[in-house]
């Protein structure tokens, strides 16, 4: 049997959840969907923000309207599943991870989640550097059996000192090799 191998138009982007739309629903369901949706805009714009796209960016890599994209991340779009595949293959995740993970998150490990991620990968990397050299040097000197002035609190010591060494480090560091690339000796 000979299948017809043309491509099959995707759908255009449903309309946004409206609330006379949300008040058809059962009134058990409206609360939750709005929930759903909310949760689901709040996933596409933390990624986005995540890949330093801008929503104009967005949209046109997934062929999506900036102002729908925009009642996507508000929470007041209802994307189909098409829609929801093509954000995520413009941001270069699997559709499944646009989608909340239910019971896994409480609101406030949400917001500061949602701020990390905001902070650009390479300072994350740099402060969980400083705690764990900072929080390194004070177990071997536990370990040695070394008595610390002030006990606990000189880690913040030793992160502060981490820090203001790390600071001043990475622009003397680029320094000389802004001179080595301009002076080929």
């Amino acid at each position: 049997m000979h299948k017809d191998k043309r491509a099959v138009a995707e759908p255009k982007a449903q309309k946004p959840l409206l609330p006379e739309a949300a008040a058809a629903l059962p009134a058990d369901q409206a609360p939750q969907t709005a929930a759903f949706l909310a949760a689901v805009g709040r996933e596409v714009r933390k990624n986005r923000a995540k890949r330093g796209m801008t929503r104009r960016q967005l949209a046109q890599a997934s062929e999506t309207s900036e102002r729908y994209l925009a009642q996507i991340e508000s929470g007041a779009g209802n994307p189909s599943v098409s829609v929801l595949r093509a954000i995520a293959q413009a941001l270069d995740l699997p559709a499944a991870a646009l989608l909340p993970q239910q019971g896994t998150r409480t609101a406030g490990l949400g917001a500061i989640l949602d701020l990390l991620a905001q902070v650009p990968e390479n300072a994350l990397k740099f402060a969980v550097g400083i705690m764990l050299t900072a929080f390194g040097v004070f177990w071997t000197g536990e370990g040695l059996g070394i008595d610390w002035p002030g006990g606990d609190l000189v880690i913040l010591a030793f992160i502060a000192t981490f820090l203001a060494v790390g600071l001043l480090s990475v622009p003397a560091a680029r320094v000389i090799a802004s001179e080595e690339r301009h002076d080929p000796a």
